[in-house]
């Protein structure tokens, strides 16, 4: 699971560049979120896709 989250985060990451703020980036948040749940079930908040980019953000060189 921590590389899934991992791999997750990375790739909001990539996608939002360094601002996470931005208003695209609130939408695409939204939009994982509905997507991710609709296809693996609970899990993919807005928060916890958040966290998940946090968590990649704090260990960019693990893997």
């Amino acid at each position: 699971m921590i590389e899934a989250y991992w791999n997750v985060g990375k790739q909001i990451y990539e996608t939002q560049g360094e601002n996470e703020h931005a208003e695209y980036g609130k939408g695409l948040l939204k939009f994982l979120s509905e997507k991710l749940t609709a296809e693996f079930g609970k899990g993919y908040t807005v928060t916890n896709l958040k966290y998940m980019r946090q968590f990649y953000n704090a260990f960019k060189g693990w893997k």
